[in-house]
């Protein structure tokens, strides 16, 4: 099931320092490769079940990389909509596909008119059918 706008737009950071799967830092509850999300003020772990401060988080960027929205989803939860910040306005997405690159991990996106966009070339948000259809109504 698709995410709403809100929650694709929630900040998340990449919890990098160690291999994959092993604590980030020393003595930590989160591990390499952990996705996690700010929650009010704050970031929380449901793995690792632990609280991190924004203080913290910013403090040691190279532990906590700042993520794009799309970064680390499933198709399943990306946007029926987007909005590709005025370069072809706000479209009706008919399919994702994740592209693995081999310097830049990106998504494909094919409009319900055919045509394809790219995370790597354009700086796609998510939008919501109320916008889609505002949109529609300005072109008119």
């Amino acid at each position: 099931m698709p995410l709403i706008k809100t929650e694709l737009l929630i900040p998340r950071v990449l919890c990098n320092g160690g291999k994959e799967g092993e604590p980030n830092y020393p003595g930590s509850r989160i591990m390499t490769g952990d996705i996690i999300e700010q929650n009010g003020r704050d970031y929380w772990s449901i793995k690792a079940d632990a609280w991190l401060n924004q203080t913290t988080v910013k403090k040691f960027p190279h532990l906590f990389q700042p993520l794009q929205w799309w970064y680390g989803r499933t198709v399943e939860e990306m946007p029926r909509y987007v909005n590709t910040n005025s370069v072809y306005g706000i479209r009706k997405v008919k399919e994702w596909a994740f592209i693995k690159g081999e310097k830049l991990d990106r998504w494909r996106v094919e409009d319900t008119r055919g045509e394809i966009y790219s995370t790597f070339h354009l700086d796609i948000t998510p939008a919501d059918e109320s916008e889609y259809q505002e949109y529609q109504k300005q072109k008119q």
